[in-house]
């Protein structure tokens, strides 16, 4: 599983959403257990949950969309949907350094430009001259895929950065297996689920 550090530091006006989803905590954050927690910037579809560092940032855990999550002193559960928007824009806004225009990475991603957007092909490959896109917020997230994780805790020390494990399974059938053989408890159950993203 990869890390990523995210910073809050970032100026945003946070204040007009705040308590979208948390009452009224402006600082969009939902403490879980031994310094992790569910985050999100302006738009809830962005929920991550991390391992605070700071109260600036700290280490990605489960990227966006994580619409669920439940948790005890030695495990973290969680639901994500993934966000295939962001992974096609990457593929659609590959700048070329020659033309200055964008290759597209997936010609099949054509499908999500403006449709006034100017294709061509040179040497190939498929261009576009638009930074616009038309991708659907059915892709952000998108529901059609469920990822569940399951964080072992049980030997990791508050304020330390490592000494946890992530595992995880896609689908129901999988995630249950996951969970015996890791030994997670039946009670422990999603106590806090966003059925606004599920």
């Amino acid at each position: 599983m990869k890390a990523w550090t995210i910073g809050f530091g970032m100026g945003l006006s946070i204040g007009l959403t705040g308590c979208y989803l948390f009452g009224d905590d402006a600082n969009l954050e939902r403490p879980l257990t031994k310094g992790f927690a569910l985050s999100w910037y302006v738009d809830p579809r962005d929920q991550v949950l991390l391992l605070k560092l700071s109260s600036n940032g700290g280490i990605g855990i489960v990227d966006a969309t994580v619409v669920a999550a439940g948790w005890n002193d030695d495990f973290i559960i969680a639901m994500q949907h993934p966000d295939l928007a962001d992974s096609i824009e990457a593929r659609l806004f590959h700048r070329d350094t020659v033309s200055g225009d964008y290759k597209l990475l997936d010609p099949t991603d054509s499908v999500y430009l403006w449709e006034g957007d100017s294709l061509y092909q040179r040497d190939g490959s498929w261009y576009h001259i638009s930074n616009g896109s038309a991708i659907p917020d059915s892709l952000h997230p998108y529901r059609g895929i469920t990822n569940y994780f399951v964080i072992d805790l049980r030997e990791f020390r508050e304020g330390e950065r490592d000494g946890y494990e992530v595992h995880q399974a896609v689908g129901d059938e999988a995630f249950h297996s996951l969970r015996s053989t890791l030994g997670v408890p039946e009670d422990l159950q999603f106590t806090f689920i966003d059925s606004t993203l599920r």
